[in-house]
């Protein structure tokens, strides 16, 4: 089962490709290549951080601008400032 830290590491290798699929200029194609790389994230995501990886590639998307609009629910987080998702935020704690 992948850490919080190993999930980072391999959705900042995602982001990284985004210029490169960008480039080619073909939307559609950059957005199923992004996809294809994503899926072992995805598809063996640990339930506890499935809601915070799926955030994770959506805010990537956007700020692409490879998708319209922008993720739902909290705004986009990223490296250290991220919360795993189960930790108390604000006035819940």
């Amino acid at each position: 089962m992948d850490t919080r830290a190993k999930i980072d590491a391999k959705l900042q290798r995602l982001e990284q490709l985004i210029p490169e699929l960008k480039a080619q200029g073909d939307t559609a194609a950059a957005l199923d290549l992004f996809a294809k790389a994503s899926t072992p994230l995805t598809r063996d995501a640990p339930a506890e951080h499935e809601a915070y990886i799926t955030q994770r590639l959506t805010c990537m998307l956007v700020d692409a601008g490879l998708v319209a609009g922008g993720p739902e629910g909290e705004p986009c987080a990223r490296g250290d400032e991220a919360e795993p998702p189960e930790a108390p935020r604000g006035d819940e704690a």
